[in-house]
């Protein structure tokens, strides 16, 4: 008799919904601050307070600055760090070959296009194997 798998915690997948629900709206409404991200995302002040600084600690938001011209303390508003993590890009056509490169925020920082080379097929390259039927 098997023991069934317990399944994750609901805490944990709760977190990460959360994590990401800020992470699409720091990417699309930055700069913002954490009180402004809470009415966006519906979280409460408290967990935004823990998501943002986890998300500092892992180097993926900074402090851009505060608010100002609001009655009342000044809130730090943040934005997504261009430091934080990059994205590679490949589009593989069949005219080019297109790679991108780009920061977590999305800012496209190198992109290269080469045309394609003259087409040869599996058999003009000796370092491919050649595919067959299987057991022949």
């Amino acid at each position: 008799m098997s023991t069934p798998m317990p399944s994750p915690p609901i805490t944990s997948v709760t977190r990460q919904l959360s994590r990401r629900s800020v992470f699409e709206a720091l990417l699309h409404r930055s700069p913002i601050s954490r009180a402004d991200l809470a009415k966006v995302t519906s979280l409460s002040k408290q967990t935004m307070s823990e998501v943002i600084d986890a998300f500092e600690q892992q180097g993926l938001v900074r402090a851009v600055g505060r608010t100002s011209g609001n009655v009342g303390r000044t809130a730090v508003l943040y934005e997504l760090s261009p430091d934080g993590g990059h994205v590679l890009g490949i589009d593989l056509g069949a005219r080019r070959l297109t790679v991108a490169l780009a920061d977590i925020a999305g800012r496209v920082l190198a992109e290269a296009t080469n045309p394609p080379t003259a087409r040869r097929s599996l058999d003009a390259r000796p370092d491919c194997p050649t595919l067959g039927p299987s057991g022949a």
